[in-house]
């Protein structure tokens, strides 16, 4: 299955995928950034795939870094039951090419 593009149209929006994100963590089989394509890519198990593809969010280029610390950073904490919050994900949203769409 190929990676669909998710762009958030509001950071309210963003947030409750993240939120879901937590919620079905066990689902998800890797959350990793690529650098070379500017993408946060979110690899979900066969489970959740008959319901959801892969997505991945398209980040600015002068971003990508940063984003992957932030993204590494929160995904490690999710694993450990931590939410992400409001503060991480506005941090994230504000990363993201919202000229990719």
């Amino acid at each position: 299955m190929g990676w669909e593009v998710y762009s958030p149209t509001s950071l309210e929006e963003f947030q409750a995928r993240m939120d879901v994100l937590f919620e079905n963590r066990s689902y998800v089989k890797s959350v990793k950034v690529d650098t070379a394509m500017r993408q946060i890519r979110v690899d979900l198990d066969w489970a959740a795939n008959l319901k959801v593809p892969d997505f991945c969010i398209i980040l600015k280029s002068s971003r990508v870094v940063e984003a992957r610390d932030v993204t590494t950073r929160m995904w490690n904490a999710m694993q450990g039951s931590i939410a992400p919050t409001r503060a991480e994900t506005e941090l994230l949203y504000n990363m993201i090419d919202q000229n990719a769409r």
